[in-house]
Order: structure tokens, then sequence, then C-alpha cells
């Protein structure tokens, strides 16, 4: 799927956002939900851990070389913001208010 993504011009690949994001984050969203609170916990606690590593170490999506399926495909800055945008009114919108974080978080 990353390959195919990959090939796509920034126009489909933002029609594929568009189609595809609201209705995968609200999957998320269900799955999420069903978890028990301790393992709701727990995945916000390691999702928040590797994102303070990652930016630690600079990591970024390779926009270029080999093509690591595994990897996240490159989005230029505006598609990368219009998706986080899209996934967040989708997440505020659709969960519950015991999946939604309360801020400030320690």
């Amino acid at each position: 799927m990353a390959f195919v993504f990959m090939q796509m011009t920034e126009s489909e690949k933002e029609e594929f956002i568009d189609a595809t994001l609201p209705t995968d984050v609200t999957q998320m969203i269900d799955a999420f939900e069903r978890l028990p609170a301790d393992k709701r916990k727990k995945t916000i606690d390691d999702a928040m851990k590797n994102l303070k590593r990652a930016a630690e170490q600079g990591d970024t999506a390779d926009s270029g070389g080999t093509v690591d399926t595994n990897s996240p495909a490159y989005l230029d800055p505006q598609l990368t913001q219009k998706a986080q945008t899209l996934g967040l009114k989708t997440f505020f919108s659709q969960s519950s208010p015991e999946t939604k974080p309360s801020w400030p978080r320690s």
C-alpha cells in the first residue's frame, strides 16, 4: 500500500486521504474505546514516549531512496497538516468523553 501511495500525485494523495482518513480514524477510535482503561492508558503512555524519542532523535520521513513499506509515506507539509487536522477533527467529533484526553496531561 505504501508503495502505491508513493506513486500517487499530490492531488491523488489528497483525494485518498479525504476519502479514507475519517473512516480509518473512526475505526481506530472504536477499537481504542473497547480496550480496558488500563490498556488505553498504557497505549497513550507508550505513544507519548515514542513521540518524545522521535523528536529527540530528529526522526523524519525519508522522501527518497529505497522504499520501506513499513515506514510512513512521505507527504508534503501542507498535506501532512491537512491530514492531521482532519484526523483531529474526526477524533474530537467522534470519540467519547472518556477517550478524549484531559489537559494538561502529566
